[in-house]
């Protein structure tokens, strides 16, 4: 894998900001060598509201030089592959759609999307895999064909619930069996999902006994499973329990390893996100360096040190 062919992208919730100071950010992305971005989950869900807001954010990247290259879908208990509720399911799927046919336009070339754990957690009771499983793969027969046409891979990301397990995104992705159903690869959920090294009395007793209805599964192999599947991926750091979204470096996640692995053990990658938080202590500058340095485009790993 040429690592200069991956793009290396900065998630901002650009939707937060007043119009004036969208074009601020963007310059002080490009001032710290920033070439790429990712639109996140907030700003798809503003481009749904406001279709202006879609063509006015790749207008303020070009005069910065940027490209965005990577989209985080909406997702969550209105927006999941595995949504219950059917007329919700039909509208989720035109706003998908309509997403995934925008934002071809721009030359976005991955739409990372969620199973989805919430009908799972919010009734265990009444909903088991059989039944989320059948909408997801209807959800994604329905988008298959669009993402086809404009060109984009929707990536199917790892977490940490039952459903959506390594084992649980590459059934999808094999049911399928298509270049534009893949997989993301999300460091921060497979260092909770983890085994080696793992008290397992330090997840709360939530994660249990309703996540994991008391048959916690752990596991070393989430990476190895989806390597050869994985065409992007959301890399940020936590303790092993919880998910904190923090700057690589700051929690458990064995850097070196990962890196090294998703370089050379996945043949389809075609980007690497950013998807620390901006809330944990972090900036732009300091991401910029933290991401040169993992990607292997800083001059040595003292940079970081030397600016900050």
């Amino acid at each position: 894998m040429c690592k200069d062919c991956v793009r290396v992208c900065h998630f901002y919730e650009f939707s937060r900001l007043p119009k004036n100071m969208i074009g601020e950010i963007m310059a002080e992305f490009s001032w710290n060598g920033v070439k790429f971005l990712a639109l996140d989950a907030s700003d798809c869900k503003m481009m749904l509201k406001d279709p202006n807001f879609s063509t006015s954010l790749p207008w303020y990247a070009q005069q910065y030089g940027i490209t965005f290259g990577d989209v985080h879908a909406p997702y969550g208990m209105n927006f999941d592959l595995d949504l219950l509720q059917p007329l919700r399911r039909e509208e989720m799927i035109k706003e998908h759609s309509y997403l995934l046919e925008r934002l071809g336009n721009y030359g976005i070339k991955t739409y990372t999307m969620h199973v989805g754990a919430v009908p799972w957690c919010a009734a265990p009771a009444a909903v088991e895999l059989p039944e989320l499983r059948k909408n997801a793969i209807d959800t994604l027969e329905k988008l298959l064909p669009v993402a086809e046409k404009a060109g984009i891979i929707i990536c199917i990301e790892n977490a940490f619930e039952p459903l959506d397990s390594a084992d649980e995104v590459l059934s999808y992705v094999k049911h399928f069996d298509h270049p534009n159903i893949r997989c993301c690869f999300d460091s921060g959920h497979a260092n909770i999902m983890r085994k080696t090294g793992k008290d397992l009395s330090k997840y709360k007793k939530e994660f249990h006994e309703v996540v994991w209805r008391n048959a916690l599964t752990l596991s070393d192999e989430e990476f190895n499973k989806m390597a050869p599947y994985i065409v992007t991926c959301h890399l940020h750091d936590n303790d092993g329990y919880s998910d904190a979204h923090t700057l690589p470096g700051t929690g458990t996640v064995d850097w070196d390893t990962l890196m090294n692995d998703l370089y050379t053990k996945c043949p389809l990658l075609q980007s690497i996100q950013n998807e620390s938080s901006m809330s944990s202590g972090n900036c732009i500058g300091r991401s910029a360096a933290v991401f040169r340095v993992l990607s292997g485009n800083a001059p040595d790993k003292n940079e970081i040190l030397r600016q900050f």
